[in-house]
């Protein structure tokens, strides 16, 4: 039986590419009723606050400014596949990689495919925000604390939606535990039981935000990301809309929703 013993992380800073840590989601991905489906209360509504958090795949390095792998990431997810070798140990013989295809890891290749459901097969690649990152699935029943940094080092917490909204920059404390479910193995990453901390700035990455779309072939048209030092894309006036601007790797124009009164851009 595996082991369930929870983990305390944090998580890279990403950006809020799908939920909202403000209001639970009563259906699933497929529209469905969300429900438990064990215990007592199973078939009983089980609604989830849910957030997906697009980390880059690559980032500039300090020195060079050339983009490499995101070490952050590397760092996170190598905590990740250690808890999940520990708590189910049968599912990596020898050492090796997990022999059960349908692992819930929570993570997926924003330049990948959906694997199940009604858009089985569709790229992820399309959806806003997923190209060229990383997508962390966090969730939990319980309404995350939320708080955002006030002076180096100091946090206030935040209980205004505007103050936080998808496309908004974060950084998430959860725990990761073994599911228990022999039947759909797999962890849980549970959203904010170490606090959610919110940035309204601009990408923290210097010089980039990941690789652009367009270059890897996918969802031409618009980018995964933004080059703040070279892209032209000044302050956002006040106020929220869709504005065309050129990717500062291909120049290619593209859609991009502006949040209110600051840096942040989401779709």
């Amino acid at each position: 039986m595996a082991s369930e013993q929870r983990y305390p992380l944090v998580s890279p800073i990403g950006r809020i590419v799908e939920g909202d840590p403000w209001t639970p989601r009563e259906k699933d991905g497929d529209g469905n009723i969300r429900v438990y489906k064990t215990g007592p209360n199973a078939g009983k509504p089980n609604p989830q606050y849910y957030i997906g958090l697009a980390i880059p795949k690559w980032v500039p390095h300090p020195q060079t400014g050339q983009m490499v792998d995101n070490p952050d990431f590397a760092a996170f997810y190598g905590q990740i596949d250690h808890i999940a070798r520990t708590s189910w140990p049968n599912l990596f013989p020898n050492g090796g990689q997990c022999i059960a295809a349908d692992f819930s890891w929570k993570i997926r290749d924003g330049d990948g495919f959906v694997k199940k459901g009604k858009n089985a097969g569709k790229p992820l690649a399309d959806r806003p925000g997923f190209a060229g990152h990383w997508i962390v699935s966090f969730s939990s029943s319980f309404a995350p604390s939320i708080v955002v940094e006030t002076s180096p080092g100091q946090y206030a917490e935040i209980t205004d939606p505007k103050l936080l909204q998808r496309g908004y920059w974060a950084r998430i404390g959860t725990s990761v535990s073994s599911n228990g479910s022999t039947n759909t193995p797999g962890l849980y990453v549970n959203l904010g039981s170490g606090g959610l901390r919110a940035s309204r700035n601009a990408s923290p990455y210097a010089h980039g935000l990941g690789r652009c779309a367009n270059r890897v072939g996918r969802s031409p048209g618009w980018c995964s990301g933004i080059r703040w030092g070279s892209s032209g894309v000044s302050r956002a006036p006040t106020g929220s809309g869709i504005r065309w601007s050129p990717c500062a790797e291909c120049g290619r124009p593209g859609p991009r929703v502006f949040c209110p009164g600051c840096d942040a851009i989401g779709w």
